[in-house]
């Protein structure tokens, strides 16, 4: 994978997730305003790498990517609102509007790859690709998480919801994104122990977050499952991050 189109997906993922609020993502859907301020925010990261970068080809990539990241957001806003009355389920508008994005990065970088400038220190272009690497495994995922697999999402039963008003057991209680956290944490450490070439340490680190839910796991079906989903999801995206960032030949 090249740099610079390591650097095209690190501005996508800043502007796209790092970026924008939940507030002004929710605000998208119901005024093109806000889809509009959002292409401002997103257009920021690709700036200042036309500026560092300082050749035109760059400058002429960048303006591209962020006009037509603006069509495809305008166009994904315009088919929530369409989906809300034809019943298109979110998720399937979702996965579109990021393919397209991602198809619309590769594309426009290899149709400017000869003029773009070339980043040949090792140490700065190694930088590059864990900053990449570290972004993709955090934000990104537990959006897409969130947004794909809603409907696996685990909801109590009714009668354990009215024994934990009534009694909240200590076993019960959790932390608002203490999930999210934990999520973050494990893809990271698995991460790390790829690059170190550590694969079997990886199994160490799924038997200890099985270990702390294994009570829930083994009394609750509907919680193992929507676990089990998470745990997979976890493993697939920094195992294919992991191969596409440092494996594959994309030269």
């Amino acid at each position: 994978m090249t740099t610079m189109l390591q650097f095209f997906f690190i501005c996508h993922l800043l502007g796209d997730f790092y970026l924008q609020t939940d507030r002004l993502a929710g605000k998208k859907q119901k005024n093109y305003r806000y889809t509009l301020q959002h292409c401002v925010i997103y257009s920021v990261p690709y700036l200042v790498v036309a500026l560092l970068g300082r050749t035109r080809p760059l400058l002429m990539a960048v303006l591209l990517l962020v006009t037509i990241h603006a069509a495809i957001d305008l166009l994904k806003c315009a088919a929530e609102r369409q989906g809300a009355s034809a019943k298109i389920k979110r998720q399937y508008i979702y996965i579109a509007d990021q393919l397209l994005h991602v198809a619309t990065l590769i594309g426009v970088h290899f149709f400017f790859n000869r003029q773009l400038p070339a980043v040949e220190n090792v140490v700065a272009s190694s930088v590059v690709a864990m900053t990449l690497f570290l972004l993709v495994l955090l934000k990104p995922t537990n959006i897409t998480f969130k947004t794909v697999f809603a409907k696996y999402q685990y909801v109590p039963k009714l009668n354990q919801i009215s024994e934990q008003l009534v009694q909240p057991a200590a076993s019960d209680r959790t932390v608002d994104g203490a999930g999210a956290l934990i999520g973050n944490m494990e893809r990271i450490l698995m991460g790390l122990l790829l690059l170190l070439q550590q694969y079997a340490a990886i199994g160490l680190i799924l038997t200890a977050k099985s270990i702390t839910r294994y009570d829930k796991i083994s009394k609750d079906q509907a919680f193992s499952e929507y676990y089990l989903i998470g745990t997979l999801f976890s493993v697939t995206v920094t195992f294919i991050a992991y191969l596409v960032i440092f494996s594959f030949p994309w030269r």
